[in-house]
């Protein structure tokens, strides 16, 4: 057995080549421009979210805790990239706190 340093030693498949424009933690970054974007995808999933509880609660039905969960984790994703939407989804963690309080069940 023996350890083998500097460049002989480097496995190069395990390194992705320098880009300016990568993909991490769900989100598109653009070194360059200096910009960080939300793939379409999953803005239409984070609206479908929205849409299911309007839905329910039009219908006069309380969305499940684990919905309310799920949308408030999406938004907060969404607020990752408009610092401006902050405040909306401070309001939604502020509410499931109220809700959890009251030890409505899952």
């Amino acid at each position: 057995f023996h350890l083998v340093f500097g460049s002989p030693g480097w496995n190069n498949s395990k390194y992705a080549p320098w880009s300016n424009d990568l993909h991490a933690v769900g989100l598109d970054w653009n070194l360059q421009n200096g910009t960080v974007s939300m793939p379409e995808v999953k803005i239409v999933k984070a609206v479908m979210k929205v849409d299911e509880c309007i839905d329910m609660i039009q219908r006069g039905v309380s969305p499940p805790l684990k919905t309310w969960r799920s949308l408030v984790g999406t938004l907060r994703h969404v607020g990752s990239c408009v610092p401006a939407a902050t405040p909306f989804y401070q309001s939604f963690v502020s509410t499931e706190k109220r809700i959890l309080a009251h030890g409505i069940p899952d």
